[in-house]
């Protein structure tokens, strides 16, 4: 469960320590006291609900009461009540949008605690002390992210607290004891907020730097360029980490970073810092460029020292994190050891060398959280401003990893996806009061555990199934001793090839489901298959498990709750649990087949090839592309099928998403793809598999008839051609010799019509076409 910070206002105008510093401060207070003048700020948003409570602060019961409201109300079929929530210096107006009724005024020293659903982001709730002394939550939920309209309820706060302050130092100076009056008296409990991570999208719309203090995975982070603390007021912990949009040579932290590799940065630092920086980099560079160069800064500047570290990428993705690692660390080091108090980094990498964006910031910000634990300084990732998708990339891992800070806290990371909800927790799999829980034969450790919390009647119970099915897939026991309702034993086996890893957990994941549908069940508990001594990539296998049951619970839209089990111990397990589920929450709030192309046709069986009628606008769309240079090639199409494997689909679209947020582009291109006809049926069963029938890549080509040169007649003469979906990325010019892509780019080309794809997902079989 997520932990609630106490809100502890700052009073700034007390804190400063003279006059003139003072009367300044109070008149920039003024100035923003004006916005909540009158009417105050005007948020748009409908009401969920309102629902009593019978304790003031439990962040657990507010978003439990937030799913029920929501769930209530879906499931009554109420229509939306569209509010105007006004927010002023004396409390929240409630303003019915249609009507202009007045609903509800909620004074601001009668509201205690505020929560943002961290399954919703623009939804948030607070509790209000009524006049009759009960507590009451009331569920909104905002237009825009709920982070704005809580930071605003936040300064609002901040505000009245300071002008009591103030009030009090006025009389205290005129030697008085008299009270606030209760009309503007505060609870003797300070306000308590908790939020969910902020987006890339929340982080955009925040244009002041005013960080509330919230709970991890709420790291603040900051649009703006000088360095800016995580939370107000945790006093108690220097060791900080931000993301900024910004420019090195204007970044204010005490000790700026250059990697001295990358000739672009270097040239802009050179010439920010001026001649005697220029020359200082010089002289050293010479005696010893490849070791940490040391200056201290100058011309226009703004740190006191620069820091030049060579680096370069490597296509080994080990060894390219080692040396991200070290790059982090040795200027982190350095810089402690010259009792410096903040370091700036660029997002090494992601530049003109191409690597991985998801990597970097995966690798830099783990380094770097590490050393900060151990070393009081404030550490900045700056990231050039058009550089959106790279940004996102690491405010993803710093809010993550701030999540998981406090290793003596068993965390739970929940989000709803239609009528059911996914959570991660890290925990014992046989203490879970779920319908079921599932182990696996792939480990005996789990299996035996399972079974000995279990008790013997279980044991028995196993092993006479066991004994009567020993090839079933499935072996379902009662419970015993364990406070579930089933066990279900699956038949699981982990395997080399990746794509035939992927396609077994599909296949896990889709057994589970089915079993649970047919018990009615609503709650059931996995663990993380595979991630512990087979050695199976947890990347796969994780980002898998996730995104099948996702597509599960939007496709058959049905009440499920699934807990991920993790071992306590299975640090890095469970981060990749919960970026996987953050980083896919794209997907929800819509059912998959929304997401499916329209030419698709609904079936009740398991087709995945469909004959398209030649008298369609789509049939002919197909021929008239087909013909452009296959016209006289061919005497007669026999027909032309569509393809819908919807997991391939889905693995591809996910992929899309992927490509369009890296590159900004849409870079997908309608492509050929000539084969054998047994080739072509394994093809549509299971994807363009690299390693099984292709090796080191798959090729397309835009020119259908040089594909017609890789097809084989049948023994009715007939021949198969696919038309692809293919997202060809960055391309590079390859040659024969190339084992895969290098670094940085997604494919290789001829130049003019062939590409080669090195990710299975990378494409999609759009249609056969079977022709003479």
């Amino acid at each position: 469960m997520l932990e609630t910070a106490v809100l502890t206002p700052t009073a700034t105008a007390a804190s400063l320590k003279d006059d003139e510093a003072e009367k300044s401060a109070t008149t920039a207070n003024s100035l923003n006291k004006k916005k909540f003048d009158g009417d105050g700020l005007a948020f748009n948003g409908t009401i969920i609900g309102m629902k009593y409570l019978s304790i003031d602060r439990d962040e657990k019961m507010c978003l439990d009461s937030m799913f029920e409201l929501k769930a209530s109300r879906r499931d009554r079929g109420e229509p939306k009540q569209k509010i105007k929530l006004n927010l002023t210096m004396g409390g929240i107006k409630l303003i019915d949008d249609n009507t202009k009724t007045h609903i509800a005024t909620h004074e601001t020293e009668r509201i205690s605690f505020v929560v943002i659903d961290p399954r919703d982001t623009r939804s948030f709730g607070y509790i209000y002390h009524a006049s009759d002394e009960r507590l009451q939550l009331w569920a909104i939920k905002t237009e825009r992210a709920a982070t704005v309209t809580v930071r605003a309820i936040k300064e609002v706060f901040e505000l009245t607290v300071e002008q009591l302050t103030n009030d009090e130092k006025a009389k205290a100076a005129n030697k008085s004891t008299v009270m606030p009056s209760s009309s503007v008296s505060y609870p003797k409990q300070a306000l308590q907020m908790q939020a969910p991570p902020q987006t890339a999208s929340t982080a955009s719309t925040t244009t002041q730097n005013v960080p509330v203090s919230m709970t991890s995975p709420d790291t603040y982070v900051s649009s703006q360029s000088s360095p800016a603390p995580l939370s107000t007021n945790d006093t108690n912990s220097p060791k900080l980490i931000n993301v900024r949009k910004g420019d090195l040579t204007t970044e204010q932290s005490n000790v700026i970073v250059v990697c001295s590799s990358s000739q672009y940065l270097l040239d802009n630092i050179l010439k920010a810092g001026g001649d005697t920086l220029k020359m200082s980099y010089d002289n050293e560079s010479k005696q010893n460029s490849s070791a940490l160069i040391a200056v201290v800064a100058g011309g226009q500047l703004l740190s006191k020292k620069v820091y030049f570290l060579p680096w370069r990428p490597n296509t080994d993705e080990t060894l390219l994190c080692a040396s991200l690692k070290k790059f982090v660390s040795d200027a982190i080091e350095k810089a402690t050891a010259e009792n410096y108090q903040s370091i700036a980094f660029p997002a090494i990498g992601c530049g003109q060398f191409g690597c991985s964006a998801s990597l970097v910031a995966k690798t830099l910000v783990g380094e770097a959280f590490r050393l900060v634990a151990i070393n009081a300084i404030n550490v900045s990732f700056i990231v050039q401003p058009d550089k959106d998708s790279v940004f996102h990339e690491f405010q993803q891992q710093i809010n993550l990893l701030r999540q998981l800070e406090k290793p003596s806290e068993i965390p739970t990371m929940s989000i709803s996806i239609g009528k059911g909800m996914l959570l991660v927790e890290k925990g014992n799999i046989t203490t879970q009061k779920v319908d079921a829980i599932v182990g696996s034969s792939s480990s005996e450790i789990l299996k035996q555990a399972i079974i000995e919390a279990a008790g013997p009647e279980v044991k028995a119970a196993y092993e006479t199934e066991y004994k009567n099915y020993p090839n079933a897939i499935l072996i379902s026991t009662i419970p015993g001793k364990l406070p579930c309702k089933r066990i279900f034993f699956l038949k699981w086996q982990p395997n080399p090839d990746d794509s035939k890893l992927r396609q077994s957990i599909v296949d896990f994941i889709w057994t589970v489901i089915q079993n649970v549908i047919s018990h009615n069940y609503t709650s059931i508990a996995f663990p993380a298959i595979g991630c512990g001594k087979h050695g199976c990539s947890v990347d796969i296998i994780v980002k898998t498990m996730v995104q099948e049951i996702k597509k599960q619970l939007e496709m058959r839209d049905f009440s499920l709750t699934v807990k991920f089990m993790i071992q306590p111990e299975q640090q890095s397990i469970y981060d990749e649990f919960c970026k996987q589920v953050l980083t896919s929450e794209k997907a929800q709030g819509k059912p998959v087949e929304h997401k499916l192309p329209t030419t698709w046709v609904q079936s009740t069986d398991n087709r995945v090839r469909f004959v398209v009628s030649n008298n369609t606008d789509e049939y002919h769309s197909v021929v008239t592309n087909f013909d452009k240079t296959m016209k006289g090639k061919y005497t007669q199409i026999i027909q032309i099928e569509r393809i819908q494997n919807e997991r391939w689909f889905m693995q591809y679209l996910a992929h899309s998403e992927d490509f369009k947020k890296r590159l900004n582009s849409d870079t997908e291109k309608r492509l050929y793809h000539g084969c054998p006809q047994d080739a072509a049926n394994l093809i549509i069963e299971d994807c363009f598999n690299r390693r099984i029938a292709y090796g080191v890549g798959v090729y397309f080509s835009s020119n259908a008839a040089y594909s017609h040169n890789y097809t084989t007649s049948n023994s009715n003469e007939e021949r198969c051609m696919f038309v692809s979906r293919v997202l060809i990325g960055k391309t590079i010019k390859g040659d024969s010799s190339m084992k895969t892509r290098p670094l940085g780019f997604d494919s290789t080309t001829d130049g003019n019509h062939i590409f080669v794809t090195y990710h299975d997902a990378q494409s999609i079989a759009e249609y056969l076409i079977t022709y003479k």
